[in-house]
C-alpha cells in the first residue's frame, strides 16, 4: 500500500499528509519535486497519537521504540505540523521536540439549512415506524469501541433501535448480532455511507452514541469524527466516561449527556435522558446544537486557521477546501 501510494502521488504544491500512514510518502514526493528543481512543502497532519494509541497497547517495548522514533522522524522533516485539538498538541510536541503543531479541528461543514426538518434516512432504510427512537454510531466498527454494551443497552431503551453504520473489522460481528434473536429489531447495521452524505444520515437518528471506553491516553484525548459530525447535525449525544477533552464540550454547550460508567444500565439510562424529551423540546435541543456548530465549530473557521498556515509556507494560494481523511 505504502509503496503504491508513494508511486502514484502526483506532483504538488503542497502535500497534506493525513495520519502517519501518509506522511512517508508525502516526504518522498517532496524529495523527488526538488531533485526535479521544483518546490513543495509537506504538512503533517496528526489526526491521532499513534504512539499513544489503541493500536498500539500491549505491543513489544522494541517495536514501540522503533514506531516512534520512525514517526518522530517524520513529523521534524515535515514543513509544518498540525493536529486536531489542544489536547493531543502538547504530548505530540514534547515527543516530537518541536513547536506546537497547529490545531486545526476536523469540523464539517454543514449541509443543513438551520431552519430545516431533520431528514428520516435511517427509518426509511430500515423501515422502522416513526415511533421508533433511533440510536446510531457511525463509523469503524470494531474492538475497544464500547459497541458490545452499547448493544446491551439498546435492550433497556423501550422502542428504540441502535443502528450502526460503519466499516471495518467489526462490520461481520456486527452483522451477525443482527441476526441474533436476542438482538432481533434493536440492533441493525448498514453499510458506510459516502463522507458527504454522512451529516444528513446522522441527522436521522434521535441521538448519537459515542461510547469509547477509555483505555488509551489517545482515546481520552480523543474528539473524533462521528463526535463533530453529530453536532454539525444537531444531533444530541451520549458520551462515555474518562473521555475529558469531549465531556467538557458537551457540558459547556449543553450537547448531550455523559454516561455514568460503560455498562449497559448506565448507557441505557443516558439515552433514556436525551430520547425522554417532547418532540417539541427534542427539535428546539436539535436546532441549539446546530446553531453552536454554526458559531464555533464549523469548518470555515478552521479553515481561517489553515488558510494562515499555508500562507506562511510562503505564497501557496488558493482557498482551502475540507481535509480529505
Amino acid at each position: 500500500w505504502w509503496a503504491t501510494l508513494e508511486r502514484e502521488l502526483e506532483p504538488a504544491d503542497l502535500y497534506h499528509a493525513c495520519g502517519s500512514l501518509t506522511v512517508a510518502a508525502a516526504l518522498a514526493a517532496r524529495e523527488r519535486d526538488r531533485r526535479a528543481g521544483r518546490r513543495s512543502v509537506v504538512v503533517y497532519d496528526a489526526i491521532d497519537d499513534v504512539i499513544a494509541g489503541n493500536n498500539l497497547l500491549g505491543a513489544p517495548g522494541p517495536a514501540r521504540a522503533m514506531i516512534q522514533a520512525r514517526e518522530r522522524g517524520w513529523a521534524r522533516a515535515a514543513d509544518a505540523r498540525t493536529t486536531v485539538n489542544d489536547a493531543l498538541a502538547g504530548p505530540l510536541a514534547a515527543r516530537w521536540e518541536t513547536d506546537l503543531p497547529i490545531v486545526i479541528p476536523n469540523w464539517p461543514e454543514q449541509t443543513l439549512g438551520p431552519e430545516s426538518a431533520p431528514p428520516d434516512l435511517i427509518r426509511t432504510r430500515l423501515a422502522l415506524p416513526a415511533s421508533t427512537r433511533v440510536v446510531v454510531f457511525q463509523g469503524r466498527l470494531g474492538p475497544n469501541l464500547g459497541l458490545d454494551a452499547a448493544a446491551e443497552a439498546i435492550l433497556e431503551v423501550p422502542d428504540a433501535v441502535l443502528c450502526l453504520i460503519g466499516f471495518g473489522r467489526g462490520l461481520a460481528a456486527s452483522l451477525a448480532r443482527d441476526a441474533d434473536p436476542r438482538f432481533a429489531g434493536r440492533h441493525m447495521t448498514l453499510p458506510a455511507v459516502h463522507p458527504d452524505e454522512l451529516l444528513a444520515w446522522t441527522a436521522s437518528a434521535d441521538v448519537a452514541l459515542v461510547p469509547l471506553p477509555p483505555v488509551s491516553a489517545n482515546q481520552r484525548a480523543s474528539t473524533p469524527n462521528k463526535f463533530w459530525e453529530a453536532i454539525a447535525a444537531g444531533t444530541p449525544v451520549v458520551v462515555g466516561p474518562g473521555l475529558p477533552v469531549m465531556a467538557e464540550i458537551v457540558a459547556r454547550y449543553d450537547l448531550g449527556v455523559v454516561a455514568r460508567s460503560l455498562a449497559p444500565g448506565d448507557l441505557a439510562a443516558a439515552l433514556r435522558k436525551v430520547l425522554d424529551v417532547a418532540p417539541e423540546a427534542a427539535l428546539a435541543r436539535r436546532r441549539r446544537i446546530a446553531a453552536s456548530a454554526r458559531e464555533q465549530f464549523s469548518w470555515p473557521i478552521a479553515a481561517e486557521r489553515y488558510r494562515a498556515l499555508v500562507a506562511g509556507l510562503g505564497g501557496l494560494d488558493g482557498p482551502p477546501t475540507a481535509p480529505t481523511l
